[in-house]
């Protein structure tokens, strides 16, 4: 699957136009703030915005006006594979674990807290990556959305994580990962503090976050995947994005999803419509999803 006739002629993969692959800080004055980290490199950012700068949000100029805003976004309006979408289990084709991904990251990461004023995101510096199909994508950063973007048969969980990943031809590969409310998450807590959620929904701000980070633990990487072609879930809405949702939720206390709810707790689009799009899993037998574990 993941067929590549996605409107890239357009859209060129989602690469430069609407995802800079950067090595700065977030702040814009003349990147006075940018630090490299890591063994002398600098972090990967994914930047969300588009160049044009539209401003965007998710109020009075939210998902149902995207569209509008500006020609750039008019994907959001118009695209035939938008994300996210509801996966509704009875329907996803089962074709086993042939097209999971292989995961290898670091276990001693760099981390880069930013509040870019639609979501608090964690940028990661270079050498994480996952091998699909034969091509290997970069881990370029996480962020969060509350409540989760995709549903599974109609329910969204409180948040959702989305981990991006970027190719050396600027393709894209997301990793999403559902969290319900439950235990807390000890994979989290290297990281998962009040000092690294930042600012308020309207400040834009980022800090090198302390100490390294093992990347590896932060979901199970085993887990069998719902994967289909999907777009880019904020502004420009580019299409051709490689989507992988663990099956598999994980936990957090309430204490740690209000550390991200407290900040931005309305930051997610509705669900699309899947059109004639095929979502397949790399679970052969189960008809359910898995438990959510810690």
């Amino acid at each position: 699957m993941f067929s590549k006739n996605v409107l890239l002629k357009s859209t060129s993969l989602v690469a430069l136009g609407a995802l800079s692959i950067l090595s700065t800080s977030c702040n814009d004055d003349d990147n006075k703030n940018s630090s490299p980290i890591g063994n002398g490199d600098p972090v990967m950012m994914v930047d969300p915005e588009p160049t044009t700068k539209v401003s965007w949000n998710y109020d009075d100029k939210g998902p149902a006006q995207w569209g509008g805003l500006s020609a750039d976004f008019i994907l959001c309006a118009e695209g035939l594979e938008q994300s996210p979408i509801d996966l509704i289990v009875s329907t996803i084709v089962k074709k086993g674990d042939d097209t999971a991904l292989t995961f290898d990251y670091k276990t001693d990461a760099v981390l880069q807290a930013i509040n870019n004023t639609h979501t608090n995101e964690f940028a990661v510096d270079k050498g994480s990556f996952v091998t699909f199909n034969g091509k290997k994508f970069q881990l370029a950063q996480f962020h969060g959305h509350a409540k989760s973007e995709h549903e599974i048969d109609g329910e969204q969980s409180p948040l959702e994580l989305h981990f991006v990943h970027v190719s050396d031809d600027n393709e894209l590969l997301v990793v999403g990962v559902l969290i319900d409310e439950g235990e807390e998450n000890t994979n989290y807590t290297s990281f998962w503090t009040s000092e690294n959620f930042l600012g308020t929904e309207a400040e834009k701000v980022d800090q090198l976050v302390s100490g390294t980070h093992d990347l590896t633990k932060l979901f199970p990487q085993d887990s069998p995947l719902y994967q289909y072609d999907g777009s880019l879930t904020t502004p420009p809405c580019s299409e051709g994005v490689n989507w992988n949702v663990l099956t598999t939720k994980i936990t957090m206390s309430a204490a740690q999803l209000a550390l991200f709810t407290d900040i931005f707790d309305n930051n997610y689009r509705p669900v699309q419509s899947l059109n004639e799009r095929e979502v397949i899993s790399t679970e052969e037998n189960s008809d359910a999803v898995a438990q959510a574990i810690n």
